[in-house]
């Protein structure tokens, strides 16, 4: 016996009850199609199942109607043939604060309090192990990119810092700055996990200046794209300052062109509570 997980692309999105063409899994009206493969298919048992329609969600009432409306189509898959639903990945994980000026944080306690009930009538009848991608919400915060100031150049009245690493060592906030200049300042609907909004990087020299400056950060490559953040406010700074950039705990190394150019590594370390450096 062979036990997989499905993925279901379900018939409602997280803003409304209506369902989106999509790439990934099948879709829940080809249900009686899935019913007959699984008749045929006695060596193959589904397990489990997994939806993920949207990401970086703050609305603690979206994500609860959310997880609600899963657990009923992990209920109607539950009665198909050779199906034993033993977890259920909710996918779509909390969102993270990028600014604290403009987010506010899953208010826990009243999702945890929508879902009392599905999760009691989930311990009467399926059983099943639930589960939530917590991604982003655990790691965004916690990482912070630094890099070096190499650099600094003036040029027609605009100060430059070039950096050791820019876009090949943290990409995400050079796209945020590729789009905004694109679309004239807007604000743009998030597209996860490249970009989630204008306002979701800090910038803060690591000295200890007392007066601030206005400038550009870039890095080194030859690429005019290749701008951390343009026209923010830090401390003044000097040669061989280092920068502190934010919300670099998730999609951070993970998504940068590490190799542009053939630079060297930026380095990963992970700081425990007692301090120690790894």
């Amino acid at each position: 016996m062979i036990k997989i997980g499905i993925r279901i692309n379900p018939d409602f999105s997280m803003d409304s009850d209506s369902g989106v063409p999509s790439k990934f899994g099948i879709d829940i009206e080809q249900v009686e199609a899935l019913e007959l493969m699984l008749g045929a298919c006695t060596s193959v048992r589904v397990s489990g199942i997994h939806i993920h329609i949207k990401s970086q969600v703050l609305n603690f009432e979206k994500l609860g109607r959310y997880y609600l409306k899963c657990f009923d189509i992990a209920k109607r898959i539950s009665k198909l043939p050779n199906t034993s639903v033993e977890y259920i990945n909710f996918g779509s994980g909390i969102g993270a604060v990028y600014d604290a000026s403009l987010d506010a944080p899953v208010d826990l306690v009243r999702l945890s309090n929508m879902l009392d009930g599905m999760i009691l009538e989930n311990q009467n009848t399926l059983g099943a192990r639930l589960y939530i991608e917590t991604g982003r919400f655990v790691t965004c915060n916690a990482g912070t990119f630094y890099t070096r100031i190499v650099d600094i150049k003036h040029s027609k009245g605009k100060k430059y810092l070039i950096v050791q690493h820019g876009m090949n060592g943290f990409l995400r906030p050079a796209l945020a700055n590729l789009l905004q200049k694109n679309a004239g300042g807007a604000d743009l609907p998030g597209q996860e996990p490249l970009y989630t909004s204008n306002h979701a990087f800090s910038f803060e020299v690591l000295n200890n200046a007392s007066t601030r400056e206005f400038v550009t950060i870039v890095g080194n490559l030859c690429t005019a794209l290749d701008v951390l953040g343009e026209n923010v406010e830090v401390k003044a700074a000097e040669i061989g300052d280092l920068i502190a950039v934010s919300n670099a705990g998730s999609y951070a190394y993970s998504l940068s062109p590490l190799m542009f150019s053939s630079h060297g590594l930026p380095s990963q370390f992970i700081r425990r509570v007692d301090g120690k450096i790894e």
